[in-house]
């Protein structure tokens, strides 16, 4: 009979924990923190300088994506779900050696205004990574840089 409740308990935690991380998988996304400069690397082929429609993408939505200035790699995170007025995000650009340069929490991207993803600072679209247009809501790729949705 102890056995039992031992098996019973030991089951209803695995279940238990497998429940929050799942639970865990849908607030931090798509394994945006389990991603790491060479996992993202290895996902240049699948990278294009085509712009995303963001109307299908949902909160925690993650895209990879290279630099246009210095070719770094780095992956963001959608915070707010379009169509909103602005473009919520979190995210986090990797040096050479596979540090973190650049990141944040949650910086918020007005349209029109392009965002340079290794100074982390809305700038004018000729020297940005990516556009955000609000209608309809898109990332638009810039200066060659290259993006990648993960599915």
């Amino acid at each position: 009979m102890k056995r039992a409740s031992i098996a019973i308990l030991c089951a209803s935690f695995l279940l238990l924990l497998c429940g929050c991380a799942f639970i865990w998988q849908g607030i931090i996304g798509k394994g945006y923190y389990q991603l790491t400069q060479a996992s993202i690397q290895n996902k240049s082929a699948s990278m294009s300088g085509a712009p995303i429609d963001l109307t299908a993408l949902t909160t925690s939505s993650v895209i990879v994506y290279k630099t246009s200035a210095n070719g770094l790699y780095g992956k963001l995170s959608l915070l707010t779900a379009p169509p909103t007025a602005n473009l919520t995000i979190m995210f986090e650009t990797y040096a050479l050696d596979g540090t973190s340069k650049t990141s944040s929490q949650s910086v918020t991207i007005t349209p029109n205004e392009g965002f340079d993803l290794e100074a982390g600072t809305q700038q004018s679209p000729s020297i940005s990574d990516f556009q955000f247009t609000a209608s309809p809501p898109t990332l638009n790729p810039k200066n060659s840089a290259l993006f990648y949705l993960v599915p």
